[in-house]
């Protein structure tokens, strides 16, 4: 099944969920949910509610407040892929376009109010027992609407009356238009109507089924392009232009563009676009609609980039890209007295969690994953750079061994707690090239992430190496930073590690291995803890430790740089005989023990080490650490 054809029947299998706002059942952020449109329809963020009475006058007008713009319009074919030029929609739009005086109390002349106006009086003459429709057409044929805007004080003007495009008053005083405004200039305000008719049970024009159904019987009546659709396969109307706004509002970037008959789209290689291919108007206009509700309800972000799993039947599928915690949604509530979660609790969590979502789609098949890109921000061509369509119960074995597999303590700083989950793209993206990566950087290693986790594929070497190299880098990372990228290398690593090995790390120190990387880490470890233990005996200010510092060189060089740490330990071990020598006997033993675990050969090899020696170092920190808190007296 192709992405379109996937996207389609996603629309057909939810067409119930056409006009519903799924913001309170899903998103508990609350973001923006664009709906699901019904057919030729879109969406735009209006600013200010017209309100009509039964006859077409003006009653009054209201701001919209900013978490209330997103509004369901009527579109036609090309104002629903209109990114330039005079294109109305059939009913809300812009002022250029409903304001018959716009160009009075404007300094802009370009106006689209006759285009408007005809194609608002077709619509009207096709459905002329609709009510609704003809006040508004009456009220906006009158072409008073900004005249009554500023009389009814909803837009401020200047001396020479015309609408202020930026308040000059005293701030208190701003009329609250400006705060509704965002972006938008205040000449480029979208309006929508209410029209108050005694019996009418939907005032809100823009919420009204019976409007929606009859914009689509006017659609449906017009001159049509008939052909051979490439994706249903059958001889239906067909698409001229094709949508845009897929991931946000005001997106200007198409999948699809036939368009440019003076460029380079097709010609060169065929006469008109239909010898490239056909598709359905119907199938374009669903298809596209059914992509904009995936990416806003459960889409992955980042930038221009998109990223969405879906299945057609149940379409909720929590996106591959986030990290353990957000799949989780770990609750500290949920046990009081537990601080931290353990890789065991986590994976019963997890299988509990993915069972249900196995439950809820037992009878679909497949789960569909598309990637979507483009060269600049909201404008130009939109790209598919990964489409996969795979069985569900294979999707969510992958997805299930990521989370317990690729694997380390993290932090939760939402809910303030250590928990053992897989970090997210975002995350090691950050760790391997740092916070300041370059965007295109970014997006590339997002895309060669995605396959290792829906489709177990081994993580890049480049990448594991390079957030290995930055854990190592102690210097110009705050202490919160270099957690983060100890705890990520190690994730990757061990996650690498076992998947291509037979030997298997675990998470806890392991005390009988002898491999030399494993083995020198416990002793940075070891000189760490040591040198911070003997700082905190002697009230000394808590500083990097000489381990911290010449960790990126004890990686390349352990031998010759323990040699180093060991002789600079010198001071610390006899703080510590004068301050707590129960404490140093205690980490001259571990050091020893440690030694005693090496061949002399691989002690004495000064060549680099893998990442083995970072799961030593995090080990043997933590081991230690804990057996300090075991043994204090409890209060």
């Amino acid at each position: 099944m192709n992405w379109m054809e996937a996207l389609y029947r996603t629309y057909e299998d939810n067409a119930q969920q056409a006009g519903k706002n799924s913001l309170e059942e899903r998103d508990l952020k609350k973001r923006t949910i664009t709906p699901l449109f019904p057919l030729y329809h879109g969406s735009q963020n209006a600013q200010i509610t017209v309100v009509l009475d039964g006859s077409g006058n003006f009653r009054r007008a209201e701001v919209v407040p900013s978490g209330s713009q997103q509004t369901i319009i009527p579109v036609t074919e090309k104002s629903g892929g209109r990114t330039s030029g005079l294109c109305p929609h059939p009913l809300c739009d812009k002022l250029q376009y409903v304001a018959g005086d716009f160009t009075i109390w404007t300094n802009n002349g370009k106006s689209g109010y006759k285009e408007y106006l005809s194609q608002l009086e077709r619509w009207k003459e096709f459905d002329p027992s609709n009510a609704t429709l003809s006040v508004i057409f009456a009220y906006v044929s009158k072409g008073t609407l900004l005249k009554d805007l500023v009389e009814s004080k909803i837009l401020p003007v200047n001396e020479d009356y015309v609408l202020m495009k930026k308040w000059t008053g005293e701030k208190n005083d701003a009329p609250k238009i400006y705060a509704a405004l965002g972006v938008v200039s205040i000449d480029a305000i979208l309006v929508r109507w209410r029209v108050e008719i005694p019996r009418n049970l939907v005032p809100d024009v823009w919420k009204d089924k019976e409007m929606w159904d009859s914009w689509i019987r006017f659609q449906e009546s017009q001159n049509q392009n008939t052909g051979l659709c490439y994706v249903t396969g059958k001889i239906t109307n067909l698409a001229k232009q094709h949508p845009a706004s897929i991931r946000k509002s005001g997106d200007g970037a198409k999948i699809i563009s036939s368009n440019d008959t003076d460029g380079y789209t097709f010609r060169g290689k065929f006469d008109d676009p239909a010898e490239v291919c056909g598709v359905g108007r119907e199938v374009s206009q669903k298809a596209h609609s059914a992509l904009r509700w995936l990416i806003s309800n459960q889409g992955w972000r980042d930038d221009s980039q998109a990223i969405v799993a879906w299945s057609s039947k149940s379409f909720f599928v929590p996106n591959p890209l986030i990290g353990t915690e957000e799949l989780l949604d770990i609750d500290p509530d949920e046990e009081p007295e537990v601080v931290q979660y353990t890789a065991e609790k986590v994976g019963r969590k997890l299988r509990t969690k993915i069972s249900g979502y196995k439950e809820k789609v037992v009878n679909i098949s497949k789960v569909f994953i598309i990637g979507l890109d483009s060269a600049s921000k909201d404008k130009g061509r939109l790209s598919i750079t990964f489409f996969n369509e795979m069985d569900s119960v294979e999707y969510w074995n992958n997805i299930e061994h990521w989370h317990t597999e690729c694997v380390w303590w993290l932090w939760d700083n939402r809910n303030k707690l250590w928990y053992v989950g897989a970090p997210s793209p975002k995350t090691i993206v950050e760790v391997a090239y740092g916070k300041s990566v370059d965007e295109k950087l970014r997006k590339k290693t997002v895309a060669r992430l995605l396959p290792c986790i829906i489709e177990r594929r081994p993580l890049p070497p480049d990448l594991v190496e390079a957030c290995i190299h930055r854990a190592c880098n102690r210097n110009g990372l705050e202490s919160w930073d270099w957690t983060l990228a100890i705890n990520t290398a190690c994730a990757l690593f061990r996650y690498q590690f076992n998947s291509i090995k037979q030997q298997h790390y675990n998470m806890s120190l392991d005390t009988k291995t002898t491999e030399r990387g494993y083995l020198f880490g416990r002793l940075l470890a070891m000189a760490e803890l040591l040198e911070k233990t003997a700082q905190q005996a002697s009230s000394d200010t808590e500083r990097p430790t000489n381990a911290e510092k010449l960790m990126q060189r004890f990686s390349s060089h352990p031998h010759s740089t323990w040699q180093i740490l060991n002789t600079a330990l010198a001071p610390y071990r006899r703080t510590l005989t004068k301050n707590d020598p129960e404490k140093r006997d205690s980490y001259e033993k571990e050091i020893e023990t440690i030694h005693n675990l090496f061949d002399r050969n691989d002690f004495i090899n000064d060549t680099k080490v893998s990442g083995e020696f970072l799961l030593g170092y995090y080990c043997q920190k933590s081991f230690i650490r804990e057996e300090e808190k075991q043994s204090q007296p409890k209060k």
